[in-house]
């Protein structure tokens, strides 16, 4: 199969990584900068839970240079859409999918508005993974799963296919049969935990070791959910127990991109997060005092600058 991967970072690189190792003609479309001459120069070096291999796919900043593919893996930063959008353009072909690996909850709404539902499927990631240097990605745990799903839920002909593609060792993936409800349950804990540790500086560990920590981690949860519930998103009756009990369980290794990008002093995710959970829930009516805090306290940021 023919792949691209816009935005080949800790998560696009992993995922393009893998696909490449197993055969699959993987091309990153990425900015211009050392990570980008590195896998290049070097290829792209991986250390993952299934072994540490390096792989050389095409590498270019240009999509024209790579034409229609069957897949595209959308994984750029959501503040990176205004640049990144047009380069989905050269990559299309009638039965081309976009499977969006963003961050957030409307990141599909995006690409259909832009190319239509024909090419727009949304996706989450669960993996922990980073980028320890140029042309270098790093996984550790045994969970690199990819859930993705048509928004009526159907089980396309495309979902197959992409299903298809998915499948290799290294990599996890689930047919959503409701995509919309596990997005929002996954910024149940996203949006909370990478906002809470990156305001706080501190680890999982430190935050949840605190006085407060764990009280103000289940608040910030509580609220995520009420605003989904506001929204008519159907979230499972436990889902904070559920997702408070794995950041207490995965506190120990638990990295976050927010907090990365913080400490390099880059710019910040934080308004179309978090900050999307704080203006959704102010128009609806909804307590979002804890996550307003948070919000406010790394608002400054939000452009990228060293704390």
């Amino acid at each position: 199969m023919k792949i691209a991967v816009i935005g080949p970072g800790a998560v696009g690189g992993y995922f393009g990584g893998v696909l490449a190792r197993h055969g699959d003609e993987v091309s990153m479309v990425a900015r211009p900068g050392p990570h980008m001459d590195a896998m290049r120069t070097n290829g792209l070096q991986l250390t993952t839970a299934w072994g540490d291999f390096t792989v050389h796919p095409q590498v270019t900043e240009d999509p024209n240079e790579v034409g229609p593919v069957d897949l595209i893996l959308y994984c750029v930063k959501l503040f990176h859409n205004p640049e990144a959008l047009p380069l989905i353009a050269p990559l299309l072909q009638p039965e081309t999918t976009v499977l969006t690996l963003q961050n957030g909850v409307d990141s599909a709404d995006t690409i259909a508005q832009h190319y239509g539902w024909e090419h727009a499927m949304a996706g989450a990631t669960y993996i922990q993974t980073g980028r320890p240097g140029p042309g270098k990605i790093h996984q550790a745990g045994l969970k690199a799963r990819i859930a993705f799903g048509e928004q009526n839920g159907f089980h396309s002909e495309r979902v197959k296919r992409v299903a298809s593609i998915l499948a290799r060792e290294g990599i996890q993936y689930d047919v959503a049969s409701d995509i919309v409800t596990m997005l929002w349950t996954k910024l149940v804990i996203v949006a909370t935990v990478a906002s809470l540790m990156t305001a706080s500086r501190s680890s999982m560990q430190e935050v949840l070791d605190s006085p407060w920590g764990r009280y103000t981690l289940r608040t910030l949860m509580e609220e995520v959910e009420s605003v989904a519930r506001a929204k008519g998103i159907k979230i499972a009756p436990d889902t904070v127990d559920q997702l408070f009990d794995e950041a207490v369980a995965e506190a120990e290794h638990t990295q976050v991109s927010l907090q990365d990008d913080f400490e390099a002093g880059r710019p910040l995710e934080i308004e179309s997060i978090l900050g999307m959970v704080v203006r959704e829930g102010m128009a609806l009516g909804v307590s979002v005092q804890a996550s307003g805090a948070l919000v406010t306290s790394l608002w400054k940021f939000r452009h990228g600058t060293n704390p």
